[in-house]
């Protein structure tokens, strides 16, 4: 399968993970050439990325060690409805940066706000979450 066939595959979900990738890479490098200026909303970006990276890449989640308790609480990473709501508080914090005068973080507001969409989308059609086989998942 190639980047094309993922495209065309319809699923939501894989579209809310390339998304979300797309996002964290851009939160790191916003939040390091601006670090300056509204240091507590990049150092929080920075923090985003880093939970993002953890979700978002299946390999880095075969080698950090879960437990039960959090995983029946949360209902596992794999739970679209959960992944909007974190989605969901992370872009609402990301526009408040930009009501605040971080403006740079704006282009991570609104991909963020987008992975959120994609991600309620896949959510409601009750998609399979799929990840892509080139962050190491599966594939469609």
């Amino acid at each position: 399968m190639s980047v094309g066939d993922e495209f065309k595959s319809g699923n939501f979900s894989l579209y809310a993970q390339l998304t979300a990738i797309l996002t964290l890479v851009l939160m790191i490098i916003l939040s390091a050439v601006s670090i300056l200026s509204h240091t507590f909303y990049k150092v929080l970006a920075i923090i985003f990325a880093i939970v993002i990276f953890l979700i978002e890449v299946p390999f880095v989640g075969k080698i950090v060690p879960n437990s039960d308790k959090l995983e029946e609480y949360f209902g596992g990473t794999k739970k679209l409805y959960w992944r909007f709501i974190l989605y969901l508080a992370f872009s609402a914090i990301m526009w408040l940066a930009v009501t605040k005068g971080s403006g740079i973080l704006g282009i991570c507001a609104f991909l963020l706000t987008l992975t959120t969409a994609f991600y309620l989308v896949a959510a409601v059609r009750r998609q399979d979450p799929i990840t892509s086989r080139y962050l190491g998942g599966s594939g469609i």
